[in-house]
């Protein structure tokens, strides 16, 4: 494990990251929803750990930048006017806003 350098989980960062968007687009303003999916992404992040494949700061290091990316990801399409980016998933996520 030492050899191969794992640093930060790959797993973990698109957990969080897949988790995040779904609570964005699915889950605005459902808590418990929420609650389910950010259980899952932990739940994902410590198998790593479970299984050996990583340490604690890999996975921590893994949700921070899977998070952070998929939070400026939304903001990026909630504020973005230009053309040809005014998709469903755009429309979907002003509709929710209001």
């Amino acid at each position: 494990m030492h050899a191969w350098h794992s640093f930060p989980s790959g797993h973990t960062t698109t957990a969080f990251a897949l988790f995040m968007a779904l609570t964005c687009i699915l889950a605005t303003k459902n808590k418990p929803l929420q609650s389910v999916f950010f259980c899952m992404a932990l739940l994902v992040g410590y198998s790593r750990i479970y299984l050996s494949q990583h340490f604690l700061m890999d996975v921590w290091a893994g949700a921070i930048i899977g998070t952070t990316i998929t939070l400026c990801w939304a903001y990026y399409l909630q504020n973005n006017k230009a053309k040809g980016l005014n998709s469903s998933l755009i429309k979907t996520l002003k509709k929710k806003k209001t």
